[in-house]
Formats: C-alpha cells, structure tokens, sequence
C-alpha cells in the first residue's frame, strides 16, 4: 500500500514539475540576437542608434514579451558572418551595408551603388520604403532567394574622397591615387573610370594603410572620417557624395514567420521608428562633422554643379555597362522610373 502511494506521489510530482516548465517556458520572452558592426555608443553612428532604440521599442511595444540582445563591434565576427549566422538560423537578426549583401547574395541591390544615383538622402529614404514598387520587388526576391527577411533599409551618409597628396575638383585628379574601396564591384569600378587605383582593405586596417602610404586616400561617409580621425593622415576632402551608403536590417525569414502575428507586427513597427532615428543621427552627424573637420586642419572643398556633372559623366555609364553584364535590364528600368517619379514628387 504504502508503496502504492509512493508510486503515486512521485508520479503527482513528476507531472506537475512538467506543467510547470511548460507554464515557464510558454511566460519565457523571446529573445532576438541582433549583431552588428557598429560601437556600442548610440551617439557614435547611426547603426549604434538604431539597435538602441529598436531595443527599447520592442520592449516597449510587445511589454517584455520580446527581448534584444545585442552584440556590436563586429563581435560575431565581420558583416559577412552575420549574413551567413542570420541566414542559418544561429542568429536571428544583423545589419550589413547594401553592398555587402549584394555581393553575398543577391546581385540587384548593387543598383543601390550606382555612383551618383540618388539627388538627395530624401530621394533614398523614399526609394527604400518597403512599400515602394522597386524595393518591394527586391525584399521579396532577397526572401525567396536566400531565407532572409528585409525589414528595414537605412539611408546612412554620402560618401566622399579623401587624400593626403593634392586637392580633387574633377575626375582627372583621381588619376594615379591608390584609392582604398570596400569589397564592392561598383565602387572599385567608379575608382577605375576615374583613373585612380582602387585597393579594396579591410575597414580596420584602414587608418595604419593611410598612415603608413599604403594607399593616398578612400572613400566614406563624414561621420566614419570623423570618428576615425582619418584628418590626422588625409589632408583633402572632397564633397561629391558619389555614393549613399546604405545600411540593410534583417532577420531570417523561418524565424520571424514561426512568430505570432502581432509580435511580428510590433518588431516592424519598431523598426521602423529605429530606421528614422539612425537616419536623424546621420543629419546631426554631417551637419557638425563638417564644422569639425575644419577645425582638425582638413581642406574641404564642394565641387560646383559643372564639376559635379564631369563626376557623374565619367563614373556612372561604365557602372551601369558593368552591371548590365549581371543584372536583367527590367531592374535598371525599374529602379529609374521609381526615382524619377520621387524627383518629381519632390519638386527636383
């Protein structure tokens, strides 16, 4: 009898142990695991800023259901490596430059780095709404393709030219300058046109290359030749604005599906207000960066319109003749007509 019972109770225990667990593991958040490049510091730069507030309005908005955790500097590995850890699942979510995806994964997103393209950070920013015709297209292709879901594309800085060696007012300045590039076809084909060397090298190897003579100059947004303090090795600047970076938030796709439809809902919403307040930091940041640059001892000088066209008419044609090599014209078709249309709604 006695050992009836003890069968009995241990059975009890057993099965409330188990209900107990399943109440804890259903009350548990979800935790989403978003690496990134960018310094820890939301004030820095503007991926910094959005994994900040993405954090706080998913908190907020799902009230503790979903939690972030975020890993910055690059400490999953390079942008690469958060790509590949996203699409396999290990991870659920990063932030890459458009470029890099491109040249991963899905060719037509190196349209985005056309020199040249885009008039305005608020052409871009109209352009890479999810819910415009050309970019719609290419965040359902990038899903279908690769298992990764685009949920936001943040308009960061225009880049611009830096060297050590003389002024550049026009194209033929380039020529003979080792150039550094990121790993991107475009740009090291923009670079070429120009007659400049392009020497692709890794972003943290970028400083002691400059300072030690193995390249004259390179490309970037304000904010990264600011925080970089790239003015102690490069004495030039020019503000052609050849290329907008753009940063690309993502998460795979299998992931985010499996989720309830209002958490799904309220992770877009945020964001979407994260994607406002990176592009806002990048404002402030090329708005004080420039003042700054200045008074470190850099010579800035703004190409005129006429300059600016001889830009634009050395780079953009043998870009676009690279690209049709790759990408279907329909694309280029596309993206065109979607920008000449924001120009016009803008008053361009």
């Amino acid at each position: 009898m006695k050992k009836g019972l003890i069968i009995t109770l241990t059975l009890c225990l057993g099965l409330l142990s188990s209900l107990a667990f399943i109440v804890s593991a259903a009350d548990a958040p979800i935790v989403i695991k978003f690496a990134h490049s960018s310094p820890v510091d939301p004030y820095e730069q503007p991926t910094s800023a959005e994994a900040a507030v993405f954090e706080y309005l998913v908190n907020k908005l799902t009230a503790g259901r979903v939690q972030v955790k975020s890993y910055p500097n690059s400490s999953l590995g390079d942008q690469v490596a958060t790509l590949q850890q996203t699409r396999k699942g290990t991870i659920e979510m990063t932030n890459v430059a458009s470029g890099v995806l491109a040249s991963a994964m899905y060719e037509p997103l190196s349209l985005f780095d056309i020199p040249y393209l885009f008039k305005s950070t608020a052409v871009a920013w109209e352009l890479t709404r999810l819910d415009n015709p050309f970019t719609k297209r290419v965040v359902e292709e990038v899903r279908e393709k690769t298992g990764l879901r685009i949920i936001g594309i943040q308009p960061m800085g225009f880049r611009h030219f830096t060297n050590d060696v003389r002024p550049i007012k026009e194209p033929k300045d380039l020529k003979g300058l080792k150039i550094r590039t990121m790993q991107v076809k475009p740009h090291i084909k923009m670079v070429e046109a120009m007659g400049g060397l392009p020497t692709p090298i890794p972003f943290s190897e970028l400083y002691t290359s400059l300072q030690t003579g193995v390249v004259d100059g390179q490309e970037n947004a304000t904010m990264n030749i600011m925080a970089q303090h790239f003015d102690e090795v490069q004495k030039y600047m020019t503000l052609d604005g050849h290329v907008l970076l753009l940063a690309i938030t993502m998460v795979n796709d299998k992931w985010f599906s499996s989720l309830p439809e209002d958490i799904q809902a309220k992770i877009l919403e945020a964001e979407d207000g994260a994607r406002t307040a990176a592009t806002g930091l990048n404002f402030i940041k090329d708005a004080t960066g420039l003042k700054e640059l200045k008074k470190r001892g850099m010579e800035i000088y703004s190409p005129t319109a006429e300059e600016m066209n001889k830009f634009k008419e050395a780079t953009q044609k043998p870009v676009i003749e690279y690209l049709k090599g790759k990408i279907d014209q329909e694309y280029f078709d596309l993206l065109f007509a979607e920008i000449e249309k924001i120009e016009t709604k803008l008053g361009y």
